[in-house]
């Protein structure tokens, strides 16, 4: 066979195949839909039933406020873990004295900043705050005054911190 022959042969067959495939579909028309019952069974309705219930007066009570205890206890629980404080993480440097300079600009700020050492970095802290929220303020503040991404966590104290080796050390904890 000739190389043209052998194409058109090849191309009649596959149009006779897709003849015999397609051609009923066209000619038979939609599908019939299932017929659908109109009637539905329903169990039958429960009788209502009466009951009688006793007429009950709670007493009213007055509520006892909680004594809140004052910063300086908080303090002491949070020391001992009853507590929990929370710091802002405002920055890491390889510099110490980066740390220190950022700690001026946030005293300047009026923040309470601090730093710890953790892996060769030197890394600065705001707070620690008795509220997540005052925290989440300041934490705002800095984003929109100096630009700062932080990160809100919970506070270490200095025993622990000073346990995992992340104090800096005892010359350099102030700025």
């Amino acid at each position: 066979m000739k190389y043209g022959l052998r194409e058109r042969l090849i191309g009649a067959l596959v149009l006779i195949f897709c003849a015999i495939v397609f051609m009923p579909m066209v000619f038979q028309g939609p599908a019939p839909k299932p017929p659908i019952s109109e009637k539905v069974d329903a169990p039958p309705q429960p009788a209502p039933v009466e009951v009688e219930v006793p007429d009950t007066v709670e007493p009213k009570l007055d509520p006892v406020p909680k004594p809140e205890p004052s910063r300086a206890e908080r303090l002491e629980l949070a020391a001992q873990g009853g507590a929990e404080l929370w710091t802002i993480q405002v920055a890491s440097f390889s510099q110490p004295n980066n740390a220190r300079q950022l700690m001026k600009r946030l005293q300047a700020a009026g923040l309470h900043p601090y730093w710890r050492q953790s892996n060769d970095m030197a890394v600065v802290f705001a707070g620690p705050y008795l509220d997540q929220d005052v925290a989440r303020r300041d934490q705002d503040k800095l984003l929109q005054d100096q630009g700062l991404k932080t990160l809100l966590s919970q506070y270490v104290n200095e025993r622990d911190a000073a346990a995992e080796g992340s104090l800096p050390p005892k010359g350099q904890r102030q700025p």
